[in-house]
């Protein structure tokens, strides 16, 4: 019985320590802060209105030292480009020619998708090319008729008869005569094309005349060939100028004071 006493006491005041320990431990945690979790606190509202300050000053400042980004009050009425004379150099023009191409090749976007960037069309989708094509480097009327107004039924190219053609109008692209011009003396001389004749805004201006008579409405090979097989009305020009030939020279402006 003695010793079941003693037995006992140890146990209780074990558990007594143990108990002890585990409040401790307990108290120990308690002090201790809890560890934040990323995202579940709200943004601060200081830092939220200094940001909307920061804003808020730097839209106005912009603004106003951008003057409405309008950029030609920082550009003198009636100011042209020229070299300091005290370099002894001169203003180099861009041929004519040279600006026609670059233009063109960007009007050229809008159909490349179907022609293709090299003009060798797409077979598989009925496409025919406008790499040597007759049709491109033939006569200017007739190939302004096919941008402006489009083309529809067969159509031969190469001796191929491309069937169930339907090239839809491409007017939109080309909405005044700079831009057809540009398109048009970019096909005829890309892509293998060699034409000696380049087409001035005046006669694409004729061009857009003639085609607004039928305002859009597509045109068939045959209607092609008995109306418009001709070259467009209007002077020749000098490539190098944009001019008509035999015009004088534009006089240069002087450069601004």
């Amino acid at each position: 019985m003695m010793g079941d006493s003693s037995n006992k006491d140890r146990q209780t005041e074990a558990d007594y320590r143990e108990g002890q320990d585990i409040q401790k431990q307990h108290s120990i945690t308690a002090r201790e802060k809890e560890e934040p979790i990323s995202g579940t606190h709200p943004v601060s509202l200081a830092l939220f209105l200094l940001c909307a300050l920061i804003l808020l000053f730097g839209g106005a400042y912009y603004g106003q030292m951008t003057g409405g980004f309008d950029f030609t009050k920082y550009t003198a009425v009636g100011y042209v480009p020229a070299p300091d004379p005290r370099l002894g150099g001169k203003t180099v023009v861009k041929p004519w020619s040279v600006e026609q191409m670059d233009l063109g090749k960007k009007v050229y976007v809008s159909c490349g998708g179907c022609h293709k960037s090299g003009g060798e069309g797409d077979a598989g989708q009925n496409i025919p090319p406008l790499a040597n094509s007759e049709w491109v480097t033939g006569s200017t009327e007739r190939l302004a008729m096919i941008i402006l107004n489009g083309v529809k039924g067969p159509i031969e190219v190469h001796g191929k008869v491309w069937s169930g053609n339907n090239m839809a109008s491409q007017a939109s692209a080309v909405p005044d005569a700079e831009r057809l011009a540009a398109v048009m003396n970019y096909v005829r001389k890309s892509f293998g094309n060699e034409t000696d004749d380049w087409v001035s805004e005046e006669m694409a201006q004729a061009a857009m005349d003639i085609s607004a008579e039928r305002a859009g409405a597509q045109m068939t090979a045959e209607e092609l060939n008995a109306n418009h097989d001709k070259m467009l009305p209007g002077a020749a020009v000098d490539p190098q100028t944009g001019q008509p030939l035999g015009a004088a020279p534009a006089a240069e402006e002087a450069p601004a004071a």
